[in-house]
């Protein structure tokens, strides 16, 4: 079975609008937490984790659809309607943030004390020995 011409090259271009997504995304997020390594941590985590969740839940569905190009397509529109959205749905990301992360103070590298609290009660390793209470 050949696959038209016209689908490679949705799918293509497709795949490079994701990347596209995924900068946008990284530098509005930059914006929004204030720094870029949690803003493009936040963006890799959310595009991977769509790509995963996307394989889990629909990979083994794919095969058994009978017409897999127009489930694709609705696919597209639908993550191209999120994409429009994404700006509002960053600033409300952005509100959340700022109403519940700790304030820091000057010098702190981005964690205050009941931050650094918390990342340890998680057990984050690298949060970890900058505890001092």
């Amino acid at each position: 079975m050949s696959i038209p011409i016209v689908t490679l090259l949705a799918y293509a271009f497709s795949g490079a609008l994701g990347l596209v997504y995924e900068v946008a995304w990284a530098r509005r997020l930059s914006l929004a937490f204030g720094g870029s390594q949690l803003a493009t941590a936040s963006a890799l985590v959310a595009f991977m984790g769509g790509l995963a969740l996307g394989a889990r839940f629909l990979g083994r569905r794919a095969a058994w659809l009978d017409r897999p190009l127009r489930t694709y397509a609705r696919l597209e529109i639908a993550i191209g309607i999120f994409g429009l959205a994404s700006p509002w749905i960053i600033d409300a990301v952005q509100w959340i943030y700022l109403h519940t992360w700790p304030a820091d103070e000057p010098g702190d590298l981005g964690f205050s004390d009941q931050g650094r609290r918390r990342a340890a009660r998680c057990g984050d390793p690298v949060a970890g020995p900058g505890i001092d209470g």
